[in-house]
């Protein structure tokens, strides 16, 4: 084969190997099994998780400034109890400095994923430990960057109540072990 007649361009095995790289490194990591049965969190879980818990912490110091810092400059907060009556960034920062246990929760039942280029993280705002408060549903959108995350927008309701009630509720499918 002369010099001309040589294909231009990256060798066939060469592009299959770097696509299959290029597979694996973008196939997201799904959640391992270990010991009895306990799930590792997904490196997106984890980095959402630590998110949360340094706007707790900022919430508990009552720093608004890191607070603000935190939070997208459009930031608001929706309930399900009142949807059309979103509190916007400066009533949600005051309110959380008007009440020392606003930050009192824990982070549980973490999952996460990506949407475009938001991380979409809904979670468990559980009570510390004696505390007569129920949980929190929240839905937390967030913004991922360097040095820090910003929440855009929360979406949070009680979790006291029917959850028949809520159209579209059907029972959850049993998801097979493929390992």
């Amino acid at each position: 084969m002369t010099a001309p007649e040589r294909r231009a361009g990256p060798r066939p095995v060469a592009v299959l190997g770097g696509l299959a790289l290029s597979l694996l490194l973008a196939t997201p990591l799904a959640a391992a099994p270990v010991g009895s049965g306990v799930a590792l969190p997904t490196r997106l879980v984890q980095l959402a998780t630590q998110a949360e818990e340094t706007l707790l912490a900022a919430m508990k110091a009552r720093d608004a400034k890191r607070m603000e810092a935190l939070l997208g400059d459009d930031f608001q907060m929706h309930m399900a109890q009142r949807p059309a009556e979103p509190v916007p960034l400066e009533d949600w920062i005051d309110s959380v400095q008007a009440h020392p246990d606003a930050a009192d929760y824990r982070v549980t039942a973490m999952t996460a994923r990506e949407a475009g280029s938001a991380v979409v993280a809904s979670f468990l705002l559980q009570p510390k430990a004696g505390q007569a408060r129920p949980a929190v549903f929240i839905v937390d959108v967030w913004q991922p960057g360097s040095p820090d995350w910003r929440l855009l927008v929360r979406h949070a309701s009680l979790t006291t109540g029917n959850p028949g009630a809520i159209p579209g509720n059907a029972k959850s499918a049993v998801l097979p072990k493929k390992f």
